[in-house]
């Protein structure tokens, strides 16, 4: 999810404002704490998936803004 929101903003080019960026990670925000993806059978309950998705964001491996990645390494050097 959070790939297919890097390509749709990627359509917009270097012109995209950074207003757009933050509706889109909201949106993909809210849209996670919507999903049901199991991560074993028999495991329902949605804070176990949403966690998981936190995980990765922890991990730096996927992020609710676009250009987190760059973000993140600015705060860190």
């Amino acid at each position: 999810m959070f790939f297919e929101m890097q390509e749709n903003l990627d359509e917009y080019g270097n012109g995209i404002e950074e207003e757009q960026k933050r509706k889109s990670g909201k949106l993909l925000y809210n849209r996670i704490q919507d999903k049901d993806i199991r991560i074993r059978p028999r495991c329902s309950e949605p804070f176990v998936m949403r966690g998981s998705y936190h995980l990765l964001a922890n991990r730096l491996l996927v992020g609710w803004h676009s250009d987190f990645d760059i973000r993140l390494r600015k705060l860190l050097t």
